[in-house]
C-alpha cells in the first residue's frame, strides 16, 4: 500500500508541469506559482533518478531543496500580498538567511533531518502566515471572487493543508527514524498522502488558470 502511494505521488508531481506546457505557460513568470511548479518537477524527477534509481545520499538534495523552496513560496507570495505588508517580506527573508545559514550546521554535526526540520519550520510559518495576509486581502475587497474559480485559492489550499499535515512529522522525524518501537513508514505515509493532496490541488489550480 505504502509503495502504492509513493509512486503515485511521485510521479504526480510532473503532471501540472505538463498541464503548465499545454497551456504555454511554463515561463509565465506572472503566474506566481510557475517557480514552485518547476520545482516540484524537478523534486519528482530528481526523487525518482537519484533516490530510487541511483540511491545516492538524499541529504544534499534536502538541503537545496529547502533553500529552492522557500525561495518559490517566497516569491508566490510575494506576488500575491507583498502590497499589504513589505516590512513582513524584508523580516521572513532576513530571518530564512540566518535560520539557513546556521540549519548547516546540524547538517554536518548531526544529520539532515535535523537541519530539514529546521528549515521546514520557517517555510510552514511562511505558508500560514502569508496564506492568512491573502484571506485577509480577500476580505478587505467590497466584492470577494467566486474561489471556485480562483486557481490561486487552490494552490493555497494545498499549501495549507500540506503543511500543516507534515509539520508535526518533520518536527518528530529525528526522533521517529531513531525509535525502536516506531515503525517510521507509517508516520511517512502521511507526509506521501499530504504531497499528493497538494499535488492534486496543483493541478486543479493550473487547469483553472485561464478563468481568473
Amino acid at each position: 500500500m505504502y509503495t502504492l502511494f509513493f509512486y503515485t505521488a511521485l510521479f504526480s508531481g510532473f503532471i501540472p508541469f505538463i498541464i503548465l506546457g499545454y497551456k504555454n505557460k511554463a515561463f509565465d513568470l506572472k503566474q506566481a506559482i510557475v517557480p514552485f511548479i518547476w520545482l516540484t518537477a524537478i523534486g519528482s524527477l530528481y526523487e525518482f533518478v537519484g533516490s530510487v534509481l541511483l540511491k545516492i545520499d538524499s541529504s544534499y538534495w534536502f538541503q537545496v531543496y529547502s533553500l529552492l523552496e522557500f525561495g518559490s513560496l517566497f516569491y508566490f507570495f510575494y506576488y500575491l500580498v507583498s502590497d499589504l505588508n513589505k516590512k513582513i517580506f524584508q523580516l521572513l527573508f532576513l530571518f530564512f538567511v540566518i535560520i539557513y545559514s546556521s540549519s548547516f550546521y546540524y547538517w554536518i554535526e548531526y544529520n539532515a533531518l535535523v537541519s530539514n526540520t529546521i528549515n521546514k519550520s520557517l517555510v510552514t510559518l511562511l505558508v500560514f502566515l502569508l496564506s492568512f495576509l491573502w484571506l485577509k486581502k480577500l476580505f478587505r475587497k467590497m466584492h470577494i471572487p467566486n474561489l471556485w474559480r480562483n486557481s490561486d485559492f487552490y494552490f493555497i489550499a494545498g499549501l495549507t493543508i500540506y503543511y500543516a499535515s507534515t509539520f508535526l512529522l518533520f518536527l518528530l522525524s529525528d526522533f521517529i527514524i531513531n525509535s525502536k518501537q516506531l515503525y517510521f513508514y507509517d508516520y511517512w505515509l502521511v507526509n506521501v498522502l499530504a504531497t499528493l493532496i497538494l499535488r492534486i490541488f496543483l493541478m486543479i489550480g493550473v487547469w483553472k488558470m485561464n478563468r481568473n
